[in-house]
């Protein structure tokens, strides 16, 4: 069970229909004890596959999903096979709005359930990042719920499971950074697509744009 954590408009939908076509691909290779396998996949269901087509054909020409209602959420189930074993893999995109919600209630039990959580960062929702001329672009939202509460309401919520205070919590965490390609954010972090930057390049960034702290509570 893995959490896809992140506040309205930070790019959860694009997130989670690019990793869809990167998985449906045949290219995912896992490495386990020095042995890589691919994994091979695919969507159980016919209507499912054609909304994917239908959405990803958009991004692609230059038109981003449509936003995820409260209501209304994006689910997919696919079927995985890795070296002859089988398995499935379900998952919705929850609105952001609804997490909103549930950090403004300080009402995270579901984190001592976890195997893993993904930790959406927008980067115009950081102070030293979304002033910025470079930053301004009328056709790209910026999610109005910082990373610094959405940090402070998921620490605060581990913190509430923990049996001791003292103990680093074991659950594997990924930090994500979101529309790489406005100018801003290129302009540190250079062209993503040419170069994957480094975990420590990402933390410096953070830091720069003023999530220092929060980068020092996540480690």
């Amino acid at each position: 069970l893995v959490a896809l954590i992140g506040g309205p408009s930070v790019g959860k939908t694009v997130f989670l229909l690019a990793s869809t076509r990167e998985l449906i691909s045949g290219k995912v290779k896992i490495t386990r004890n020095g042995n890589n396998s691919t994994i091979q996949a695919k969507l159980a269901v016919p209507s499912q596959e054609r909304d994917l087509k239908t959405k990803l054909h958009a991004m692609d020409t230059g038109f981003p999903p449509d936003k995820t209602s409260v209501r209304h959420k994006n689910a997919y189930l696919l079927r995985l096979n890795r070296k002859g074993k089988e398995s499935l893999l379900y998952y919705y995109d929850a609105a952001g709005e609804a997490f909103s919600k549930i950090v403004q209630a300080g009402k995270l039990q579901h984190l001592k359930h976890l195997d893993g959580i993904l930790l959406m960062v927008d980067p115009l929702s950081l102070p030293n990042l979304r002033h910025r001329q470079d930053a301004r672009d009328k056709n790209i939202d910026g999610s109005d719920t910082s990373f610094i509460r959405i940090v402070a309401s998921l620490m605060k919520g581990i913190e509430d499971f923990r049996d001791r205070k003292d103990r680093r919590c074991n659950i594997p965490l990924a930090v994500v950074i979101t529309k790489a390609d406005i100018p801003a954010v290129r302009s540190e972090m250079g062209d993503v697509k040419a170069k994957m930057p480094t975990g420590e390049m990402c933390q410096v960034e953070l830091v720069n744009w003023g999530a220092g702290g929060e980068v020092r509570r996540l480690q």
